[in-house]
């Protein structure tokens, strides 16, 4: 997983449009063209963005920025645009990150019987995404 040397400004931008998209209900899609304008905005390959964006999701959620439902909406459009374009993405430059995020978030979204009435955001998402935060240092 890749850490952040330095804040990219325009992550405030995207963010405040995915705010904007969820504004009009729980569900949004980011499509390949946003995918491809914000990677252009600061000039990163699409497969380079989605980890920088899900680092980014991951630090605002830790930090208590975002709430789960936002969260994962994101984590979920993220990875359909991922999974839209996989055949153009090699093993090598798989965005890794992106995965563990949305690994995370996915794992929140249901309650294992196991688990009784504990919430699977707290078992599941809240320590994966602590762990993936610590990791970016």
């Amino acid at each position: 997983m890749e850490a952040r040397s330095n804040p990219i400004p325009d992550m405030d931008a995207v963010f405040r449009e995915f705010l904007s998209r969820y504004e009009d209900g729980p569900c949004f899609y980011i499509e390949a063209a946003d995918i491809d304008r914000w990677a252009g905005n600061i000039g990163v390959p699409w497969s380079k963005f989605l980890d920088l964006i899900s680092a980014e999701l991951a630090r605002r959620y830790e930090a208590g920025m975002i709430g789960y439902e936002f969260g994962d909406a994101i984590a979920n459009d993220l990875w359909s645009a991922l999974m839209e374009r996989s055949c153009q993405v090699s093993n090598d430059d798989w965005p890794k990150l992106c995965q563990a995020v949305y690994f995370a978030f996915d794992a929140g979204e249901y309650r294992r019987k196991k688990d009784g009435d504990a919430d699977p955001v707290e078992l599941y998402t809240v320590p994966a995404i602590s762990q993936i935060v610590a990791n970016l240092g």
